[in-house]
């Protein structure tokens, strides 16, 4: 190999690593720039079932023991809107609507005994007491603290799965319904509907001119975010 080829190859060596060196300072680092960079506030669509059974067991209204997936199912919908403050917390409003169902299954056919069914010590029948009953919300607001437990993936920017808790402070509308039926039929044994409400102010004497009752609960629950898209 004489001079001139090796003067050449030095050459095209320095031409390849000053390409490179250019390709390399090219490329900008990317760096944390503030909440500025993410979305802040999310819109969630939710839906599910209710049944008005309890870890715990216990006895419904009438008196009768509850047994584990006896009761029919009612449907429970609703909207979310959240604005996260940082990555730990979050404030969340959230709006639903839905039907709860009871009734049981293994007593609905049997004649209730002493004490059963008014709870005064009174012998009913089925045909004297209601076997079934119907909750309908027609709506159930609350704002709610949202508390983020942790990802599956948080090495990227993007997290796709979130887990959650959250608790709140709630007003909701409802309107119970009784039947004679043990499936939402027969006669109807209570309905108030158009006769609940009092005055806010002053002695809050009853008003009954309102379709639905106002009542207030605490929503508490965790759970786990997915993003689609």
């Amino acid at each position: 190999m004489n001079y001139s080829t090796i003067k050449k190859t030095a050459i095209a060596a320095s031409l390849v690593a000053a390409l490179g060196y250019t390709e390399v300072q090219a490329q900008t680092p990317t760096v944390f720039g503030g909440r500025s960079q993410y979305r802040t506030w999310s819109i969630g669509l939710q839906g599910g079932i209710t049944t008005p059974n309890v870890i715990i067991g216990g006895q419904n209204a009438f008196g009768q023991k509850v047994g584990y997936f006896q009761n029919k199912v009612g449907e429970y919908y609703g909207l979310t809107i959240r604005k996260q403050f940082s990555h730990l917390f979050g404030l969340e409003l959230e709006g639903n609507r839905g039907k709860i169902k009871t009734y049981n299954h293994d007593l609905a056919g049997a004649e209730l005994g002493s004490g059963g069914g008014s709870g005064f010590g009174t012998t009913l029948t089925p045909t004297d007491d209601a076997k079934s009953a119907v909750t309908s919300v027609n709506w159930a607001a609350s704002l709610n603290g949202v508390f983020q437990l942790g990802t599956i993936d948080f090495l990227r920017r993007e997290n796709a799965v979130n887990f959650y808790a959250k608790v709140g402070l709630g007003a909701f509308a409802f309107n119970p319904v009784q039947y004679s039926g043990s499936n939402f039929d027969g006669t109807v044994v209570y309905n108030n509907k158009g006769n609940w409400g009092e005055e806010i102010f002053g002695d809050r004497e009853k008003v009954g001119d309102r379709d639905y009752r106002l009542g207030m609960y605490v929503p508490v629950g965790v759970g786990a975010k997915f993003k689609l898209f």
